[in-house]
């Protein structure tokens, strides 16, 4: 099952297991205080997931720190990220060939890194906490 809409959990949700369940981009679960998750499937994160409640279950949980990455309509690449080490993040970007192109610190929970890179496929590696998460984004 896939959300692509905003979805706020107040009871208890339980992801069977074989069965999985996608959070899209640029969409949020939300599980309220009291609210549980049950993962006994699996939970895929590309969206934002806000925990207020409970999340518990036998199989890992992809939140990915809880990071969205994407271009905007100008070109920017934004990094949104709900975790309370966001700060102290680190980005990198790379091009297909695995060179370096910049190294950033995250400036809180939103960092824009504004048009500094050709047209291309570029992998963002956002490292929060030493675990890292890495994105593909397609400039044009």
């Amino acid at each position: 099952m896939i959300f692509d809409a905003d979805v706020t959990i107040a009871g208890t949700i339980t992801i069977a297991a074989g069965k999985t369940l996608t959070i899209a981009a640029g969409r949020t679960l939300t599980i309220n205080a009291g609210a549980t998750l049950i993962n006994e499937g699996t939970l895929n994160n590309i969206g934002a997931i806000i925990n207020n409640g409970t999340i518990t279950g036998i199989n890992p949980t992809n939140t990915d720190h809880n990071i969205l990455i994407y271009n905007n309509s100008e070109n920017q690449i934004v990094i949104k990220c709900i975790d309370e080490f966001a700060s102290k993040g680190l980005v990198t970007i790379n091009n297909m060939m695995g060179q370096n192109i910049l190294t950033k610190q995250l400036s809180g929970s939103n960092t824009v890194i504004e048009n500094q890179l050709h047209s291309g496929i570029y992998f963002i590696t956002v490292n929060i906490a030493g675990q890292n998460t890495t994105k593909k984004v397609v400039l044009k």
